[in-house]
This record gives C-alpha cells, sequence and structure tokens, in this order.
C-alpha cells in the first residue's frame, strides 16, 4: 500500500512539473493563432492584402460570435492601425499585407477592456511598418 502511494504521489508530482504554467513560447513550427508573424504576412506575395492574408491563415479572426445573450454581439469585429478605429474586416481589404510589422487579433473581454464597449466579438489591431 505504501509504495503504491508513493507512486501515485510520485506520478501526480511528475505531472504537475510538465503541466508548468502558459508557455512564454511556442514549440518550432507551431504559429500563435492570435497573431500574424512578419513572415505570415508576406507569404501570399507583395500584391496580397491583409484581409487575403488574414483569411487564408487566420480564417476564425473573421468570423463574427454571435450571442443571444449579449446585444451588442451583432457588432462587426473591430480594426484598428495603433489606436484609431478603421472599421470593420472590409477595411482589411484596403491595407497591404506587406506594410504591416504585425496583426493581432484580440478577443471581446479584452477588447472590451481596451477600446470599450461594442466590441463583443473582438478586435483586429494592426501595427504598420
Amino acid at each position: 500500500m505504501k509504495r503504491l502511494l508513493l507512486g501515485g504521489f510520485a506520478a501526480l508530482a511528475f505531472a504537475a512539473a510538465c503541466a508548468g504554467g502558459p508557455r512564454s513560447r511556442l514549440s518550432p513550427g507551431l504559429r500563435d493563432q492570435y497573431q500574424l508573424q512578419a513572415d505570415e504576412l508576406v507569404s501570399l506575395g507583395p500584391s496580397a492584402s491583409l484581409y487575403e492574408v488574414v483569411e487564408r491563415l487566420r480564417h476564425r479572426w473573421l468570423e463574427a460570435r454571435s450571442s443571444n445573450l449579449v446585444p451588442e454581439a451583432t457588432d462587426q469585429i473591430g480594426v484598428y492601425v495603433g489606436s484609431r478605429r478603421l472599421g470593420g474586416v472590409n477595411e482589411l481589404r484596403y491595407i497591404a499585407a506587406r506594410n504591416v510589422a504585425s496583426a493581432r487579433f484580440i478577443a471581446a473581454r479584452e477588447a472590451s477592456a481596451l477600446y470599450g464597449p461594442g466590441h463583443a466579438n473582438g478586435v483586429i489591431l494592426v501595427e504598420m511598418k
């Protein structure tokens, strides 16, 4: 019985050590689902719009997450360049991906905290070069 208990504690300790906290770095070959990196932004060629890149590589960013429980959930996904709101996702069609330093999807809760109410579907934050 003692041996069984010690084995169980050892297994729990090992599992806890392996689990750790949130990963600060992704394993090689994995991409952050909330961030577009520089090499990804130019992956479709020099004439691609940011909308085309997002549609191809992070299509879920373009999907509104509607809910009957949240009245503002019919809001469109906001697009910001720095701290300035451009409008909805169609604005991404007018931004050349080659001119973008980074793009990041911000989920509804954080978007509402950063930009105020009206962001129930999140925000795509664009940083230009």
